[in-house]
């Protein structure tokens, strides 16, 4: 949709926004409008849509995958690892009903928290695991004499 609104065409007419109707998906009408800023803002009108976002910040591709619910609602479904300070840079996106549009980091902030969190309780009983399993290995004991040299 954003490769619409930036086609020229579209700004030759000043055209703003787009509006799809999609009678056989779960959202039923999904709009993209670009502001005096550039900033495209998504907006779902009844259902909800799902939609991945890339972008470079901090020197690294940034991938998201969110869920826009008519309610105004964003669910985030999967990232790379993206830190709020990242989702802070994305400057072009913003999500959520006409008039309570928010940026990616005001909307997903909490979310990404949390996944961060659960990413490093996996990781932790990784851990916790692995040396578990170390220290039930059996060990074979090593006597000081092995260790010295006979001329």
């Amino acid at each position: 949709m954003s490769v619409i609104l930036n086609n020229d065409l579209c700004k030759q007419y000043g055209v703003k926004a787009i509006t799809l109707l999609l009678p056989q998906s779960k959202a039923s009408g999904l709009r993209c409008r670009v502001d005096e800023h550039e900033t495209r803002i998504y907006e779902v009108a009844n259902g909800s849509y799902q939609m991945t976002l890339k972008w470079n910040a901090q020197g690294k591709e940034c991938n998201i995958k969110i869920n826009i619910h008519d309610n105004g609602s964003v669910e985030l479904l999967e990232s790379n690892s993206v830190t709020e300070e990242q989702l802070r840079a994305n400057k072009e996106v913003i999500i959520g009903r006409q008039y309570e549009a928010k940026p990616l980091h005001e909307a997903l902030a909490s979310q990404l928290q949390q996944t961060q969190l659960q990413q490093s309780s996996e990781e932790v009983k990784f851990f916790v695991a692995a040396f578990n399993k170390c220290r039930r290995l059996e060990w074979p004991t090593i006597k000081a004499s092995s260790f010295c040299c006979s001329k």
